[in-house]
């Protein structure tokens, strides 16, 4: 399986640190402990030990450099040419370019008035002339670099050279490097010794004498490539360009390298640096789309509405629907490949000005790299990588909005955690508040139902006393007698129906007709006769029956209608009692107390227990509130605690500059005031504006709730210095809701941003500063502190020039080896003085709409340097690179 990023491989990334051992002696020197070593054998051990780059330098000799040069030919080691020497009992070491050879150390030997027979030897330099000084002077004028040889120790400068003249030599011009054998005696020579006042490059070297000693001390050199030029850079560059100790890899996120299917840089590859990437190139050139590729990949489009659409309008006009951006990056889980690609756009008309693109349809993939294979994760871009990014115009935005540059701050200080608290603290509150609300509302139904219970309870003892008082007791018994008498009707009358039936079927059935001569004809005459008999005297009787039926009927009605009268008397002042109770019926009395003593049940058995059950729960809530407020207060404070201690660090840092920072606690009451304004809107409170801005500076939101919630109108009054009237309308008007919301509405920090125009002038707050002025102020902030990379689009639009020159440049080379920067720029200043690690020179391919990479790599390149002079710059950075360049 092929590596994905081995398309990387062979494509420069610029500068990285080489390990280098600058003192190495061979054979060619008197005091060489085994001369019979071979070359191969020296340049086998130099490789082993891990060295890239060495440079031979043996005493007052050069004609070694040649065979090592050749031993190392097919090998990966650099091979300097060299010699040292001793002047005033000094060591000093000249190192020269690989073009030159023995016969020009031979050259400069003789200048030093070393004769030939004396080459080799332990011989010093005794004309009179030669000086420490001119013999360094002679090394440069040969084209080479020199170097004070093991100066703490034996034949070394601090060793050999005593008093006022040792003090003169370090603070000569023309020694700027020494060797040292101890990291802890950088200290001598960092500036800060009161006697030698002087800042010089310190290197270390192994002094090698014996094969087995090559690389035991040495030195890391950032360079773009292992040569003689790239060496001369740490004259200028101790600082960034030299590690005494082993340069440890770099742990925060950085982009590894990104490519692109089609559009503006098809067929183009770009291998980052871990430092400072700088994209260089005149106006148009297609510096901001290397900037708008990458931020497409990670999903970082502009903050602002006003800036977004121009940079869809790009991403589809510089990549093209349907083509990917594939970007390769590493974090502390490893690397990943990030591949985003443009599908479609949406365009939206805009009255009388044509469409805008309102959105872009992006597909997506990401990839982790596991031993050389590809394999998909369904980790979420912001899971995986977050840079910063500001385009062109982007910085200016940062300007207009507080809590934007506040946000600065918070970046970094890695308070997502206490954010994320905080929030869940807000949902829990939220969701706390709720149900306190409910809880009220519920009682206060409930409430409602408690109050009917006394009530409800008078108005059972009064319908029983009128169900137990004499007139329904009489009327019971009157209802019973009707009762009676109903069902004595009703029997009756079923009676009655029984007799007339009876006698309507009582009727002579029809015999059979027999013949005369039947055998006993005159037996069934008489039965038939006594048969007719019968039937006549049944009907008879029970006709009679009925006559007694009817008589008897009669006197019991005569005696109903007896009690029909005085029951109607009695029904009438039952009626007009009924009425009186609003009722129609004894029973719709009995139903009406069989309702409200279930009610009355209920309100007992169900209701009251749930009021008191909602009491309790009601407590355990305003308990969980108090408790949730603490919580949340103390996370704003720890929020509040890491911004000042940020600050104060970043203050630390900034303090030699241009810029200051502070922090204003609550004093950004925007939401504060947005929430009453909300609140009482609706009020008729007298210049409503003018008194919420009076009590939202006199006191902070939780104090107003808690002011409302105790009516305390009189504390109120004191420290808003409002009127009483408007007070009672602030502490009656809002509901519980709003009260709560109060609770918890935050008031924040405010950062303030200052500015000193000029020496020698006070420091101008941000509102005070011009446009170039205000956004130099917030770059310099942005550079502080952060892990995440930063890319920048051609920041010297925003930036005052002068301040590039004097103040971003040095935070840029302060921070460029904890985070990874890539800024695109037309102007000089930023990659020179700020000592880009690599430089990408990107041009226009003239009559299409495509771009090229012309030229990448590091300073050391001599068509890297020829590009950079193409670019407009200030005298300062032009000067710096005479200095470099010796341009």
């Amino acid at each position: 399986m092929i590596n994905p990023l081995s398309i990387l491989k062979n494509v420069d990334s610029g500068a990285r640190f080489y390990k280098v051992d600058l003192h190495i002696h061979t054979p060619k020197s008197y005091d060489y402990d085994d001369k019979s070593i071979l070359y191969e054998s020296l340049v086998k051990r130099a490789i082993d030990s891990g060295l890239e780059m060495i440079a031979i330098t043996d005493h007052n000799i050069g004609t070694a450099y040649e065979e090592m040069k050749e031993a190392a030919k097919n090998t990966s080691l650099i091979v300097l040419p060299g010699v040292e020497v001793t002047v005033e009992g000094v060591h000093i070491i000249g190192i020269f370019p690989q073009k030159k050879d023995s016969n020009d150390i031979t050259y400069l030997l003789h200048n030093l008035k070393i004769k030939d027979e004396d080459m080799g030897k332990e011989e010093t330099i005794s004309s009179i002339e030669l000086t420490i000084p001119a013999v360094l002077k002679e090394i440069v004028n040969a084209g080479g670099v020199p170097i004070c040889a093991h100066v703490g120790s034996t034949k070394g400068l601090t060793d050999e050279i005593r008093g006022i003249w040792r003090q003169l030599l370090i603070q000569h011009k023309a020694l700027k490097i020494v060797e040292i054998s101890k990291i802890e005696d950088k200290k001598w020579f960092d500036g800060t010794d009161s006697n030698y006042k002087r800042k010089l490059t310190c290197v270390m070297g192994s002094d090698a004498h014996h094969p087995d000693e090559i690389g035991r001390r040495f030195v890391w050199i950032k360079m773009g490539e292992c040569s003689f030029n790239a060496l001369k850079q740490i004259i200028h560059e101790p600082d960034l360009r030299i590690s005494l100790s082993t340069p440890s890899k770099a742990k925060y996120p950085k982009l590894i390298g990104m490519l692109v299917t089609g559009g503006l840089y098809l067929g183009e590859i770009f291998h980052f640096n871990e430092n400072l990437n700088a994209i260089i190139g005149g106006r148009g050139a297609g510096k901001s789309a290397i900037i708008d590729f990458t931020r497409f990949a990670l999903d970082y489009p502009p903050r602002s509405e006003e800036y977004l659409e121009e940079f869809y309008r790009r991403i589809t006009k510089l990549l093209g629907i349907g083509n990917s951006v594939k970007l390769f990056l590493e974090n502390q889980d490893g690397k990943f490949l990030i591949e985003r690609k443009l599908i479609d756009i949406s365009e939206e008309k805009i009255s009388g000005k044509g469409k805008k693109i309102s959105e872009i349809s992006t597909e997506e993939k990401i990839f982790q790299i596991v031993n050389d294979n590809l394999v998909e994760t369904t980790k979420t871009l912001r899971e995986i990588f977050e840079i910063e990014v500001f385009g062109q115009g982007e910085v200016f935005e940062l300007t207009k909005r507080a809590d934007n540059q506040l946000k600065l701050i918070d970046e970094y200080i890695g308070v997502e955690d206490l954010y994320r608290m905080e929030n869940e603290h807000l949902e829990n509150l939220n969701t706390n508040s709720k149900n306190i609300i409910n809880i009220i509302s519920e009682q206060k139904i409930l409430d409602e139902e408690l109050k009917e219970l006394p009530g409800l309870k008078n108005e059972i003892k009064t319908h029983k006393g009128h169900l137990e008082g004499k007139i329904f007791k009489n009327y019971s018994l009157w209802e019973s007698e009707k009762s009676y008498f109903k069902e004595a009707a009703n029997n009756l009358k079923s009676e009655r129906e029984i007799i007339t039936k009876r006698i309507n079927e009582t009727i002579s059935p029809t015999l059979p007709t027999l013949i005369d001569d039947s055998p006993n004809i005159e037996e069934i005459k008489q039965v038939g006769k006594l048969y007719q008999k019968l039937f006549k005297e049944l009907k008879d009787s029970r006709e009679k029956e009925l006559i007694l039926f009817e008589t008897i009927i009669g006197e019991i009605r005569k005696i109903h209608n007896e009690w029909k009268k005085k029951f109607d008397l009695e029904n009438i002042k039952f009626t007009k009692k009924l009425s009186q109770l609003g009722v129609s019926d004894q029973q719709a009395l009995l139903n009406r107390l069989h309702k409200l003593k279930e009610k009355e049940f209920k309100i007992e058995k169900k209701v009251k227990p749930k009021y008191e059950e909602l009491g309790k729960e009601l407590v355990e809530k305003i308990q969980d509130r108090e408790e949730l407020l603490k919580n949340l207060k103390e996370k704003r404070n720890q929020i509040h605690k890491k911004r000042l201690d940020v600050v104060a660090q970043m203050s630390k840092e900034l303090e030699k500059g241009d810029v200051k920072i502070e922090i204003n606690t609550d004093a950004n009451r925007n939401e504060f005031f947005e929430l009453l304004d909300e609140v009482y809107k609706g009020s008729d409170i007298y210049k409503r504006t003018q008194q919420l801005e009076n009590i939202c500076l006199s006191m902070n939101p939780y104090e107003l709730a808690n002011f409302i919630m105790d009516n305390d109108f009189g504390k109120l009054i004191e420290l808003s210095n409002i009127t009483e009237d408007t007070a009672k309308k602030i502490i009656n008007y809002p509901t519980l809701e709003y009260i709560y919301r109060m609770e918890v509405c935050p008031l924040h920090d405010e950062l303030v941003i200052y500015l000193k125009k000029t020496e020698g002038e006070e420091f101008s707050p941000l509102k005070d500063l011009s446009y170039g002025e205000k956004c130099t102020a917030v770059f310099s902030i942005s550079l502080l502190g952060k892990e995440k990379p930063l890319l920048i689009d051609q920041p010297e639009d925003e930036l005052d020039h002068a301040f590039i020159i004097n103040n971003i440049v040095e935070h840029i080379r302060r921070v460029k080896g904890k985070r990874q920067l890539v800024i695109s720029t037309h102007n000089a200043n930023i990659p020179v003085l700020g000592d880009a690690e690599l430089i990408f020179k990107v041009a226009k391919i003239p009559g299409k709409l495509r771009c090229k990479v012309e030229e990448r790599g590091s300073f050391e390149k001599s068509a890297i340097i020829n590009k950079l002079q193409d670019l407009e710059g200030g005298k300062e950075a032009f000067q710096k690179r005479k200095e470099k360049y010796g341009l």
